[in-house]
């Protein structure tokens, strides 16, 4: 590589919209899953893991030449000119342990001793970003700029698809750019001395408007807002200080719909609709959902392509519901066996928004994913816990649906429902939908 010519010092700020988990691949004593900490017990983003996800993102997303992309980030022959730091947070941060367990999508119960736990890092806190960039004399500061000003566009993450650690595919990791500011250090000066020594920065640079472009994008989503019809429970394990045997999840002290929940729900409704219409739901989901043999036996298995995003739940009274356990067996009380249980009841307002993504869809499984927000819309598909006493029912208010070019409204203020867009395009997704089942 040439003589050094310049630097240029990336500086900016990144919040995370959503939990994170970048986990140290050990468990902590009871913990399955635990986050990476520096050495004061701060969860922090490795260099390393945000430079590989950003990576990877540009070149599924935009056309950049893989020249361009292996001289910014490296590749085997060569070292990169980009030097990313580790993203520190700017204030202390608390973690969350929730619990999971595995569920058998045949019988739809959990699956035995499949239970984990994992440590996750809430939404909201700030990681500094440091990336630190050597110009040498035959790399063009044009190209480089231009890679800059496309970071800059994917990490302001409008659309909220830039994600990076564990679970992305179930909401974790969206991160977004508070701050995002550009240095020149010019090579014959002793501003990068300064800096060095006394922290001083010059003027921030103005990036140029000129991105590389984006890909033409094969991308179906459906974002959604719902009341809840009676009630709903999203279980959690009690506190130390809460009175009840089952609390709702929360996150940051507020109530919360997990992607995982909403993924699993919606997974297994998928294979059911499937499968009444005579086609094999478990094996026609499986590159859209994401699949990995559990048993060992087939080396086959899939990345899930939809994307469930965790959303907040709105709207709701929490009240102290008294129970007691029943033995099967005899049908009468269990003595001492009093249960608890914290119910979200609806105030009648719009309380969950949900939203799926699915990259590089099917025809057919877009009309698939339809189907699935028709069941949600009409209270036929219900949500979390005590679902057999009539719990976790929703009803549509209004979604908005997006393929490419294409975008759809619907809104339940009248009746029937009100539908903007090309209502027979959204048939016809239903359409492909069953003519592939019945190809089967």
């Amino acid at each position: 590589m040439s003589m050094l010519k310049n630097k240029l010092l990336v500086k900016g700020e990144l919040i995370n919209l959503s939990p994170i988990i970048i986990g140290t691949g050990k468990s902590l004593g009871w913990i399955d899953i635990e986050v990476i900490k520096d050495e004061n017990g701060n969860f922090y983003i490795p260099g390393t893991s945000f430079k590989g996800a950003l990576r990877h993102f540009l070149k599924d997303n935009y056309v950049i030449p893989d020249s361009d992309l292996n001289i910014f980030f490296g590749d085997q022959d060569s070292q990169a000119i980009a030097i990313f730091d580790d993203l520190i947070s700017i204030n202390q941060t608390k973690t969350e342990i929730r619990d999971g367990v595995a569920i058998d999508y045949k019988t739809n119960i959990a699956i035995d001793g499949a239970k984990y736990d994992y440590e996750l890092v809430p939404e909201g806190y700030s990681f500094n970003l440091t990336i630190e960039i050597n110009l040498y004399e035959d790399i063009s500061e044009e190209n480089i700029f231009k890679m800059l000003a496309t970071i800059q566009h994917v990490l302001k993450n409008e659309n909220k698809r830039f994600c990076i650690g564990a679970m992305t595919t179930k909401g974790f990791g969206l991160l977004s750019i508070d701050k995002f500011n550009v240095y020149h250090f010019d090579n014959n000066s002793n501003n990068w001395i300064n800096y060095l020594l006394n922290n001083t920065l010059p003027a921030p640079k103005q990036l140029s408007k000129t991105a590389y472009p984006l890909r033409t994008s094969n991308y179906f989503s459906i974002s959604a807002s719902f009341k809840i019809k009676n009630s709903l429970l999203i279980g959690s394990e009690p506190g130390i200080n809460d009175d009840a045997d089952k609390v709702p999840l929360k996150s940051n002290d507020k109530l919360v719909m997990p992607g995982t929940s909403l993924k699993g729900v919606i997974r297994n409704r998928a294979v059911k609709i499937i499968n009444t219409l005579g086609g094999n739901g478990e094996e026609m989901i499986k590159k859209s959902f994401g699949w990995a043999d559990s048993e060992g036996k087939s080396k086959e298995k899939y990345k899930s392509r939809l994307k469930i995003h965790e959303t907040y739940i709105e709207n709701v009274t929490e009240k102290l519901k008294n129970g007691i356990k029943i033995d099967r067996f005899t049908g009468g009380t269990i003595d001492s066996a009093l249960f608890n249980t914290i119910i979200l009841w609806s105030k009648g307002k719009e309380s969950i928004h949900i939203r799926m993504e699915l990259n590089q869809p099917e025809p057919w499984e877009k009309g698939l994913l339809m189907l699935i927000l028709k069941d949600l819309w009409t209270a036929d598909l219900a949500i979390g816990s005590n679902k057999a006493r009539g719990a976790g029912v929703l009803v549509g208010v209004s979604a908005r649906i997006i393929d490419e070019q294409q975008e759809f409204s619907i809104t339940s203020k009248n009746d029937p429902i009100s539908i903007n867009g090309d209502q027979q395009a959204l048939e016809n997704y239903v359409e492909k939908f069953i003519n592939k089942i019945k190809r089967k």
